[in-house]
């Protein structure tokens, strides 16, 4: 995955960056994200009336779009809660395109696999 980071009022440490990357590598395990997609992350520090970190995360695929905001007083909880929702977004696709994939599924073969199922039911029982 190709990373662009920009930071506002913070400074970016080497660890920081190795546990952002190592961080969304876990992404790509899922079908949907790929290793030529681009993540854009934005990180800001802002001091009001208590320290806050904004981080915004965008991933940028062929055929989708995911994006997860998280407002956090520490780095590391708000990227971990960030790839959380970006995950939970790809779990939601998975399920949309699996239901998709089963739903024309031909009434024969539907009726064929509850035939076959009834049928191991009173196999158990007898």
């Amino acid at each position: 995955m190709e990373y662009k980071i920009r930071s506002k009022n913070i400074i970016i440490t080497d660890a920081m960056h190795q546990h952002l990357v190592d961080t969304f590598n876990k992404l790509l395990k899922y079908q949907q994200v790929n290793e030529n997609d681009l993540v854009h992350v934005d990180v800001e520090f802002t001091k009001e009336n208590n320290v806050v970190i904004n981080t915004s995360i965008d991933i940028r695929g062929k055929n989708n779009f995911l994006k997860a905001e998280v407002h956090n007083s520490d780095f590391y909880k708000a990227i971990d809660q960030a790839l959380h929702k970006i995950e939970e977004q790809l779990r939601k696709i998975k399920g949309k395109r699996e239901d998709r994939h089963n739903k024309n599924q031909p009434l024969g073969k539907f009726y064929a696999t509850s035939i076959e199922a009834e049928e191991d039911q009173e196999e158990e029982f007898s």
